[in-house]
């Protein structure tokens, strides 16, 4: 028997973002996936750097940007 498995490795499942202040110059955004009940996981992973709170909320705001444009209307 065969067994086909298609993966669009482009496609993002979505997810939430939240940043958390390390130190007074260490910013990092983590990535919780959304789960079945539409709450965000409490596990995330770290997918950014930033020096300052403002940059880590700008790089946010950007991520989700580019996700929304990439949806189909």
């Amino acid at each position: 028997m065969t067994c086909a498995l298609s993966i669009d490795l482009n496609k993002q499942s979505p997810a939430a973002h939240a940043c958390r202040g390390i130190a007074a110059d260490s910013w990092w955004v983590y990535r919780h996936e959304i789960g079945v009940n539409g709450q965000p996981l409490p596990w995330g992973r770290v997918v950014h750097y930033c020096r300052s709170e403002v940059a880590a909320k700008r790089w946010i705001r950007d991520a989700e940007t580019s996700v929304r444009a990439d949806l189909p209307l």
